[in-house]
């Protein structure tokens, strides 16, 4: 079953292995229509992001948590899955505070426009970098929905961006089921097709800093 949580244990050499005593670890989700579409594009993420046999105890119970929120009887699908992203980048090491700026440590004004820093966190503006509105770094830290289209898509864009070093730009398979089953696409919480304007910004500020901290070439952050 795709969404059943389970304890087991792997036994064997190399990447063949044989799983025992296998036991459900809470209960399982049945999934339909969208939530479906959702849960596979968690599953997606978590493939992409971890490396074969690499532990991740603290994704357990976050996966297992949203698992639950797609699985209740009222969903907002786009909450639960930029939640997700935020655990998950947490879990690979991306620490950004959502609650405050980095550069002068105040809290997020709803109102105001930031820029955010892959390697530094939220900062102010002041007319550098993609403009990122407050109530949205608000709505991702506190897990709140949006209720504007536009602001949902740059809420996604901009945890796409942040993955992206991560887990690559490829197409997610869960973003052509969503497409196949005839849902608006334009309300898909999963990464467009295309690449967005804050991907591109982020991809050239990364760049940038290798080159800065190697002198003589940078990493393939595409």
């Amino acid at each position: 079953m795709a969404f059943q949580c389970l304890h087991m244990m792997l036994v064997g050499r190399g990447d063949m292995k044989t799983a025992t005593q296998i036991e459900p670890a809470g209960r399982a989700h049945l999934l339909q229509g969208q939530s479906l579409a959702v849960g596979f594009y968690l599953n997606e993420l978590l493939m992409r992001a971890l490396h074969r046999q690499e532990p991740a105890p603290g994704l357990f119970d976050i996966y297992a948590r949203h698992l639950a929120e797609l699985a209740g009887p009222s969903v907002d699908f786009g909450t639960v899955v930029r939640g997700f992203e935020r655990d998950l980048l947490a879990e690979l090491g991306v620490g950004i505070d959502w609650q405050s700026t980095a550069d002068t440590q105040e809290p997020i004004d709803p109102q105001a426009q930031y820029w955010l820093a892959p390697e530094e966190g939220i900062l102010q503006h002041r007319g550098r970098g993609y403009p990122v509105a407050g109530n949205i770094l608000k709505a991702i830290a506190d897990n709140q929905a949006l209720a504007d289209a536009a602001d949902r898509r740059q809420a996604r864009n901009l945890l796409q961006s942040l993955l992206v070093p991560h887990v690559g730009s490829a197409p997610f398979n869960s973003r052509a089921l969503w497409r196949t089953q005839g849902f608006v696409a334009d309300a898909a919480p999963i990464w467009p097709e295309r690449t967005n304007p804050e991907h591109r910004i982020i991809k050239l500020y990364l760049f940038n800093r290798a080159l800065n901290d190697e002198g003589n070439g940078a990493q393939n952050f595409s």
